[in-house]
């Protein structure tokens, strides 16, 4: 999280590999699930936010100050390849 955007805003990772999440801006951030599946709670400037991905598939995600679901504003996408 930097620029107040993710980068990159597309990834993909195998089934049962973890995500970092590392705030470098000054303000918090959220990591949030589109569907609602995972959201990290405020994540504080240097701070960061770590999950395991075990299900095939895609999953949006976006920041609740700074985003909203569909791919707008802060957001993107973790493809959990089978």
């Amino acid at each position: 999280m930097s620029s107040i955007k993710f980068a990159p805003t597309v990834i993909h990772v195998a089934a049962g590999q973890s995500v970092l999440w590392t705030n470098s801006d000054p303000v918090q951030h959220t990591i949030t699930a589109d569907d609602g599946s995972f959201d990290s709670g405020m994540v504080d400037p240097g701070s960061s936010f770590s999950m395991e991905f075990d299900t095939p598939g895609t999953f949006q995600y976006y920041c609740q100050p700074h985003g909203a679901s569909g791919g707008t504003g802060m957001a993107a996408t973790i493809i959990v390849d089978g």
